[in-house]
């Protein structure tokens, strides 16, 4: 039996690796969103001790000057919000490449990792998986 699932269409891509702890700030990869209209950033945020500021930047070349998205920022993360998460869903971008941007103050800063989930694949489906997806599993139950 074929099984279409969202994944299909998707692509993720862990552009921050988990568990790293930041005081100052963190540039991301970059994503590529050529063949993809939108991208979600999701950032589980483990331990906080002072503040976290995460937006999203992009350029029309890859490796180019970074300009930021309107809008494309979370509101700021402070001491006391552990153990959360956020997201940025960044649709259409003006340009091609994007990446993330974060910058954490306090003793030992902030601990994440950063997941971008590329949607809405134009023509590329299925999405062939970056290969740091290590596995993907869809099941089919009756």
């Amino acid at each position: 039996m074929q099984h279409s699932t969202p994944l299909d269409r998707l692509k993720l891509t862990q552009v921050i690796n988990p568990g790293v702890n930041a005081s100052g700030g963190i540039t991301s990869g970059e994503v590529d969103m050529r063949g993809f209209n939108g991208v979600v950033f999701l950032m589980p945020v483990g331990a906080l001790d002072g503040v976290l500021d995460l937006k999203v930047m992009s350029s029309t070349t890859s490796g180019g000057t970074l300009t930021t998205i309107t809008g494309a920022a979370i509101t700021q993360m402070t001491a006391g919000e552990d153990n959360n998460m956020v997201a940025i869903d960044v649709y259409r971008p003006t340009n091609r490449y994007l990446k993330v941007i974060s910058t954490a103050t306090g003793t030992t800063g902030a601990n994440f990792g950063v997941i971008a989930m590329q949607y809405d694949a134009v023509g590329l489906t299925p999405v062939t998986q970056p290969a740091s997806v290590d596995e993907i599993v869809s099941v089919v139950e009756n």
